[in-house]
């Protein structure tokens, strides 16, 4: 069993345990189904929860509270936050989080605007199989120039390679 299965049990272990049994199940399937955003009706203790199972590096929590930080969802907005955890979820595998990131960038949402990290990040959610952001993917890479596209091509190829740090070398760049 993998190590973020594990520690997404134990966060719903815990969800059951610190809240009624009927509340915390429909808290957690709010928070755990894929393509499902939560609710604002989250309790607040679940919500605790789900930030500590977040913090304690499980991505699916990481990935689901940045989407309520990002779009407001029983929680203040809060963009910057909502970005860090994208990348924090996006890093460890979250197709999701790739793509939200991915779009963060190009839109200057919670970071400043990067079309080659937007391109990065894009293009490896297509390549995980989320085939719907090839046309985001695409138009951003218009969007770039000759080099830029060159240089955001080099770093997705490192990264898929495994490559520690393409993304920190980049994340810098401009365009």
């Amino acid at each position: 069993m993998r190590w973020n299965t594990l520690k997404s049990l134990a966060a719903a272990t815990v969800l059951f345990t610190l809240t009624t049994a009927s509340q915390a199940r429909e808290d957690f399937a709010k928070v755990s189904q894929p393509g499902i955003s939560p609710a604002a009706s989250l309790s607040q203790k679940s919500f605790n929860i789900i930030e500590q199972a977040a913090d304690a590096g499980s991505v699916q929590a990481q990935y689901k509270l940045a989407l309520m930080l990002e779009y407001g969802e029983g929680v203040k907005q809060d963009h910057a936050r909502a970005a860090a955890l994208h990348q924090r979820a996006a890093q460890n595998g979250s197709i999701g989080a790739q793509h939200s990131l991915g779009m963060m960038y190009y839109q200057g949402k919670g970071v400043r605007t990067n079309k080659i990290n937007a391109y990065i990040w894009l293009a490896m959610a297509a390549d995980n199989g989320y085939e719907s952001v090839n046309i985001a993917r695409d138009k951003v890479a218009l969007e770039l120039s000759e080099s830029g596209l060159i240089q955001a091509k080099r770093a997705y190829e490192e990264q898929r390679s495994n490559r520690s740090g393409t993304f920190n070398k980049y994340a810098m760049l401009e365009q």
